[in-house]
């Protein structure tokens, strides 16, 4: 949109004449801010519909996922109890007491552990939280479980599938089988 032309005053031009010429100019320029006032007004009308509608399916998508996600805040998205003296043998698969999204629980070696998810898309992405006990030692010290983050079991490009862990005598730092052994994951 354009502007109407103005007339311009000419240094000749006698005073009552200019005044006029102004007023005319005026009118002009009134009448071309009264139009972009009406198209911005238009415009905004238009945005805000656009923009309402936008937030009643934004609204509506959220509500949805909320809904979904809030049968799930705060449980763990995975968790296993198993004992880890069930069988000396390197590279077996281990029994749990109790379980759930847990596929396979795999003993690699002495105190080393990889837990494969059932349900890959309950844990979507890299972002999760373990936490994990353990029982004493057989000599009677203190353990730890030891989530080896670097060593992500990954499934398929959108999805993770499992993770290593050992569990470590904290007194002799070395990797030991003990009788509970108790993860679970939270995250999604």
């Amino acid at each position: 949109m354009s502007c109407s032309s103005i007339t311009t005053i000419q240094p000749t031009e006698c005073i009552g004449n200019s005044l006029v010429t102004i007023n005319n100019n005026f009118n002009i320029l009134s009448n071309d801010v009264c139009d972009v006032d009406t198209q911005i007004n238009d415009s905004v009308r238009g945005n805000d519909a656009l923009y309402t509608l936008v937030n009643n399916v934004s609204s509506s998508a959220k509500d949805q996922f909320h809904n979904l996600t809030n049968q799930y805040n705060g449980i763990a998205t995975c968790w296993v109890l198993f004992n880890g003296t069930q069988t000396t043998d390197s590279n077996q698969i281990i029994s749990t007491t109790t379980s759930y999204n847990v596929s396979t629980l795999y003993k690699t070696d002495t105190g080393k552990y990889s837990l494969i998810f059932s349900n890959f898309g309950l844990i979507t992405t890299s972002n999760y939280a373990i936490v994990a006990s353990s029982s004493l030692s057989p000599a009677g010290n203190a353990t730890v479980v030891v989530v080896d983050y670097n060593g992500k079991i990954t499934g398929n490009s959108s999805s993770n599938s499992g993770f290593n862990f050992v569990v470590q005598d904290v007194k002799t730092n070395t990797y030991v089988d003990v009788s509970n052994i108790s993860l679970a994951v939270y995250g999604t």
